[in-house]
């Protein structure tokens, strides 16, 4: 009797192939999981199940049809709340509604197909789930102190720690770091892919730092707030900070034969 290849205890090897195991197989796709994602489904999946209990839904999961299905969905992503009855942030509920497609996925896998992702074959279910996001956002307590901006006080502090000083690499890649973040509004992986040809020295000692599109975004009404910047750091002025003597003395440390475009060097590492 000939052995199923995937049985094998070893690989079978050949001059270009490769013949895996069950178990070469199972650590592949195993390595297709991210720990946080499987946890993030284990969560959302025990609150529907939860939520199914509650309202008396005692049909089990596996034999419910789309239908069905959808309407309790439906029900659970209108009537879901935190402890206390209070509202989930919208962001954590498209964290919940994604977790439960992977899960509802997983549970019908190879039976059928099960994609909540589908906006025609589960309209109902996004008509509610869109509904609901914008119910919380305008019924956001718009009072909720935000998050402050750095005060005077709290940036002088900062820049005068010893720890942000210019003596030594890592004081003026902070420091340096400090003021594009500061006065040119970075965000996101900007300071990452900043490149030094990019931040560009005027006759007057001021600074322009000129940050393009990022060229795998469209923008467009999917994203409005991709667009290109241009950011203006003025001259130094005497006996006052000064980020462009800075921003210049870290420039000078590149070596003449630098290949690499990005402007922090020090900080890729």
């Amino acid at each position: 009797m000939t052995n199923n290849p995937t049985t094998n205890k070893q690989m079978t090897t050949h001059e270009r192939f490769i013949i895996p195991t069950d178990d070469d197989l199972q650590t592949a796709q195993n390595y297709s999981r991210v720990s946080n994602t499987d946890n993030s489904t284990k969560t959302w999946m025990n609150l529907f199940n939860e939520y199914r209990k509650v309202a008396n839904f005692t049909e089990p999961l596996e034999s419910l049809n789309d239908a069905t299905l959808q309407g309790q969905l439906c029900q659970f992503f209108c009537g879901v709340r935190k402890s206390g009855k209070k509202e989930y942030a919208p962001s954590s509920l498209h964290v919940g509604f994604s977790g439960i497609a992977r899960g509802l996925s997983d549970i019908f896998y190879p039976i059928r197909l099960v994609n909540i992702h589908d906006k025609h074959k589960w309209k109902h279910l996004h008509e509610i789930y869109d509904g609901r996001i914008k119910q919380i956002q305008d019924n956001q307590d718009t009072s909720c102190k935000k998050t402050d901006a750095l005060e005077l006080s709290e940036i002088k502090t900062i820049l005068d720690s010893p720890s942000m000083q210019t003596d030594t690499p890592k004081g003026l890649t902070r420091r340096v770091w400090v003021w594009l973040t500061l006065l040119c509004n970075l965000r996101g992986g900007d300071s990452k892919r900043l490149k030094n040809s990019w931040i560009i020295l005027n006759e007057d000692h001021s600074i322009e730092v000129n940050i393009p599109r990022e060229k795998n975004n469209a923008g467009g009404s999917k994203n409005p707030y991709n667009a290109g910047r241009v950011n203006y750091i003025p001259s130094d002025q005497p006996k006052n900070y000064s980020p462009v003597a800075d921003i210049l003395l870290y420039q000078s440390k590149r070596p003449n034969n630098c290949e690499t475009p990005e402007f922090g060097l020090l900080m890729q590492n």
